[in-house]
């Protein structure tokens, strides 16, 4: 989850000017956060400053972690350290997306040497989630196929990935749904601001880590 800026005192990036009411905080210098561009890459590459989505691989799950990680540590620092725990995504989880290509990464190649850079992560997932099945308070826009939207984080190296990642996501798919904790005001507004409908609560299935109730949100055109 994407989580509001901290003051710089309570990160590791004292040195960062604090920017309030943004979305995005000073990236804890994690050096798998970098992917080196290969030798002899393709002519079409993208230049530096152009961003791009990407399926992510095996070889980007250090980097994922490492994002996962960090937005753990954002959500604590913010009031709500039970969305996610200490542990969540679990590892299998990670690597269940990965071979199911469920994963989708927004890069750029603005590090050194025009060297990639992960600037956010998230997980398209076709097929019902059986969490969605059911819903209280409310109900969903329509009950056509549709993907789920999840685990959503920022690198914190640029603002505003995280609303990128959502325009991708309804712009190539019709019907979208996602959800998030109610203590996540920064996670409601994205969706908010990206068209998504609040459309009542969900609660998480087989869920191990946190609290499982979650506000849900869909997107259909």
């Amino acid at each position: 989850m994407i989580e509001p800026s901290v003051n710089p005192a309570e990160t590791a990036e004292p040195s960062q000017a604090y920017v309030p009411n943004t979305f995005t905080v000073p990236a804890l210098r994690t050096p798998s956060l970098v992917q080196h561009s290969s030798a002899g890459a393709a002519a079409d590459e993208p230049s530096k400053g152009q961003r791009r989505f990407r399926h992510a691989d095996n070889k980007d799950i250090d980097a994922i972690q490492a994002i996962f990680a960090r937005a753990r540590h954002l959500m604590a620092q913010n009031g709500n350290p039970s969305q996610w725990g200490s542990l969540y995504p679990l590892k299998e989880t990670v690597q269940e997306d990965l071979r199911l290509h469920r994963t989708m990464l927004l890069v750029d190649h603005e590090g050194d040497q025009g060297q990639e850079r992960i600037l956010a992560v998230f997980s398209v997932c076709e097929g019902e989630d059986p969490t969605y099945r059911t819903i209280t308070d409310g109900q969903w826009l329509n009950d056509e196929p549709y993907v789920a939207l999840h685990r959503v984080a920022s690198a914190g190296i640029v603002p505003g990935v995280s609303h990128e990642c959502l325009n991708w996501v309804i712009e190539n798919h019709r019907n979208v749904r996602g959800d998030t904790h109610e203590r996540n005001k920064a996670m409601q507004h994205v969706f908010e601001s990206a068209g998504f409908k609040r459309c009542g609560i969900v609660h998480l299935i087989n869920h191990r880590v946190g609290e499982a109730e979650r506000i849900a949100y869909h997107h259909a055109r």
